[in-house]
Protein backbone atom coordinates (compact mmCIF):
# COMPACT_ATOMS: atom_id res chain seq x y z
CA UNK A 1 0.00 0.00 0.00
CA UNK A 2 2.85 2.10 0.72
CA UNK A 3 4.59 1.93 -2.30
CA UNK A 4 0.96 2.34 -4.25
CA UNK A 5 0.96 5.82 -2.26
CA UNK A 6 4.65 6.57 -3.16
CA UNK A 7 3.86 5.99 -6.96
CA UNK A 8 0.80 8.80 -6.98
CA UNK A 9 2.81 10.92 -5.11
CA UNK A 10 5.53 10.90 -7.80
CA UNK A 11 2.77 11.19 -10.59
CA UNK A 12 0.82 13.98 -8.84
CA UNK A 13 4.33 15.86 -8.60
CA UNK A 14 5.14 15.32 -12.31
CA UNK A 15 1.75 16.65 -12.94
CA UNK A 16 0.49 13.42 -14.80
CA UNK A 17 -2.92 13.71 -13.72
CA UNK A 18 -3.19 16.70 -15.01
CA UNK A 19 -5.48 16.01 -18.06
CA UNK A 20 -3.76 18.76 -20.24
CA UNK A 21 -0.47 16.67 -19.93
CA UNK A 22 -2.11 13.60 -20.94
CA UNK A 23 -3.50 15.14 -23.86
CA UNK A 24 -0.45 15.26 -26.06
CA UNK A 25 0.87 11.71 -27.74
CA UNK A 26 4.23 12.74 -25.66
CA UNK A 27 2.10 12.97 -22.30
CA UNK A 28 -0.09 9.67 -23.07
CA UNK A 29 3.09 7.58 -23.33
CA UNK A 30 4.70 8.68 -20.35
CA UNK A 31 1.27 8.41 -18.36
CA UNK A 32 0.84 4.72 -19.61
CA UNK A 33 4.92 4.09 -19.34
CA UNK A 34 4.50 5.49 -15.79
CA UNK A 35 1.18 3.57 -15.11
CA UNK A 36 3.07 -0.10 -16.22
CA UNK A 37 6.09 0.97 -13.74
CA UNK A 38 3.07 1.07 -10.66
CA UNK A 39 1.65 -2.23 -11.68
CA UNK A 40 4.73 -4.24 -12.27
CA UNK A 41 5.45 -2.69 -9.04
CA UNK A 42 2.31 -3.91 -7.72
CA UNK A 43 2.43 -7.19 -8.88
CA UNK A 44 5.99 -7.87 -7.65
CA UNK A 45 5.34 -6.93 -4.44
CA UNK A 46 1.94 -9.42 -5.12
CA UNK A 47 4.48 -11.94 -5.65
CA UNK A 48 6.63 -11.53 -2.90
CA UNK A 49 3.85 -11.11 -0.61
CA UNK A 50 2.68 -14.44 -1.51
CA UNK A 51 5.68 -16.30 -1.72
CA UNK A 52 6.77 -15.01 2.12
CA UNK A 53 2.34 -16.43 3.19
CA UNK A 54 3.79 -19.97 1.04
CA UNK A 55 6.94 -19.98 3.30
CA UNK A 56 5.03 -18.93 6.23
CA UNK A 57 2.45 -21.81 5.62
CA UNK A 58 4.96 -24.47 4.77
CA UNK A 59 7.06 -23.70 8.32
CA UNK A 60 3.47 -23.41 10.35
CA UNK A 61 2.77 -27.20 8.64
CA UNK A 62 6.53 -28.14 9.77
CA UNK A 63 6.09 -26.68 13.14
CA UNK A 64 2.46 -28.63 13.54
CA UNK A 65 4.12 -31.66 12.29
CA UNK A 66 6.83 -31.38 15.38
CA UNK A 67 4.17 -30.39 18.01
CA UNK A 68 2.41 -33.78 17.12
CA UNK A 69 5.79 -35.59 17.33
CA UNK A 70 6.22 -33.81 20.40
CA UNK A 71 2.60 -34.37 21.37
CA UNK A 72 3.09 -37.97 20.87
CA UNK A 73 6.28 -38.42 22.59
CA UNK A 74 5.11 -36.98 25.71
CA UNK A 75 2.47 -39.22 25.56
CA UNK A 76 4.53 -42.02 25.76
CA UNK A 77 6.38 -40.67 27.98
CA UNK A 78 4.10 -40.37 30.33
CA UNK A 79 2.98 -44.21 29.71
CA UNK A 80 5.84 -45.31 30.51
CA UNK A 81 6.59 -43.53 33.61
CA UNK A 82 2.89 -44.80 34.68
CA UNK A 83 3.80 -48.56 33.87
CA UNK A 84 7.16 -47.91 35.12
CA UNK A 85 5.33 -46.83 38.37
CA UNK A 86 3.11 -49.62 38.49
CA UNK A 87 6.40 -51.97 37.85
CA UNK A 88 7.94 -50.40 40.64
CA UNK A 89 5.27 -50.80 43.24
CA UNK A 90 4.65 -54.60 42.49
CA UNK A 91 8.49 -55.41 43.23
CA UNK A 92 8.03 -53.67 46.00
CA UNK A 93 5.19 -55.49 47.36
CA UNK A 94 7.31 -58.66 46.16
CA UNK A 95 10.19 -57.48 48.26
CA UNK A 96 7.95 -56.91 51.19
CA UNK A 97 6.45 -60.50 50.64
CA UNK A 98 9.74 -61.70 50.40
CA UNK A 99 11.05 -60.44 53.53
CA UNK A 100 8.34 -61.07 55.59
CA UNK A 101 8.57 -64.97 54.25
CA UNK A 102 12.27 -65.01 55.08
CA UNK A 103 11.44 -63.69 58.26
CA UNK A 104 8.70 -66.39 58.84
CA UNK A 105 11.21 -68.81 57.85
CA UNK A 106 14.10 -67.33 60.12
CA UNK A 107 11.63 -67.61 62.64
CA UNK A 108 10.59 -71.02 62.01
CA UNK A 109 14.24 -72.06 61.81
CA UNK A 110 15.26 -70.11 65.04
CA UNK A 111 12.71 -71.99 66.90
CA UNK A 112 13.54 -75.52 65.37
CA UNK A 113 17.66 -75.04 66.81
CA UNK A 114 16.34 -74.11 69.99
CA UNK A 115 14.56 -77.51 70.30
CA UNK A 116 17.81 -78.78 69.19
CA UNK A 117 19.87 -77.04 71.49
CA UNK A 118 17.25 -78.47 74.45
CA UNK A 119 17.41 -82.07 73.24
CA UNK A 120 20.83 -82.73 71.60
CA UNK A 121 20.21 -86.50 71.50
CA UNK A 122 17.62 -86.07 69.17
CA UNK A 123 19.10 -85.33 66.22
CA UNK A 124 16.82 -87.63 63.89
CA UNK A 125 13.58 -86.18 64.98
CA UNK A 126 14.95 -82.31 64.12
CA UNK A 127 16.62 -83.53 60.70
CA UNK A 128 12.80 -84.45 60.15
CA UNK A 129 11.55 -81.35 61.59
CA UNK A 130 13.99 -79.51 59.08
CA UNK A 131 13.14 -81.14 56.25
CA UNK A 132 8.85 -80.94 56.90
Amino acid sequence: MKVIHSKLNILNKNNMFDFRAILSANGKEHFLKQLELIVDSVQQNRFKIERRQQEEKSKRDILNVQLTQLIEKARQYAKVLKDFQEVNFKKRIFFIYLFIYFKFEYFRLYEKMKIFRQNPNKIKDIELILYK
